[in-house]
């Protein structure tokens, strides 16, 4: 479900996205907001591959399920909670959490870098 919000001091438009499946951002998302209201189940949300820096995203579980973060390249890295975290090499390596309120701010720093703010407890998880 995507809402949008309509900032009148700005004139910009906030975007909000309850997801209730696995989606994959686009660059053009940029600035928006992704929940998992109304999800039953964990949700993947995965970062674009080839997005430039300062592409930044905010997540927000608001279902007491899983949301993971997850890479889009092999190699890439978290910067979270003053740790950096690598890929292994299989693109499969995120960050979850899974209690309501927990929130991150990701951004994009470098090539192959996303810096993550976060509020709660978020793990790096690599299968």
């Amino acid at each position: 479900m995507l809402n949008a919000t309509m900032n009148m001091a700005s004139s910009s438009w906030l975007i909000t996205e309850n997801h209730t499946a696995a989606d994959t951002l686009t660059a053009g998302e940029s600035g928006s907001i992704h929940t998992n209201y109304g999800d039953g189940d964990t949700l993947v949300l995965t970062l674009p591959a080839s997005a430039p820096v300062g592409t930044n995203y905010t997540f927000i579980v608001a279902a007491a399920q899983q949301v993971r973060i997850l890479v889009s390249a092999a190699g890439e890295k978290f910067i979270a909670n003053g740790t950096t975290n690598t890929d292994d090499g299989g693109a499969d390596g995120y960050l979850v959490a899974d209690d309501e309120g927990e929130m991150a701010f990701f951004v994009k720093v470098a090539t192959g870098v996303w810096l993550a703010y976060v509020i709660g407890t978020w793990t790096w998880t690599q299968p």
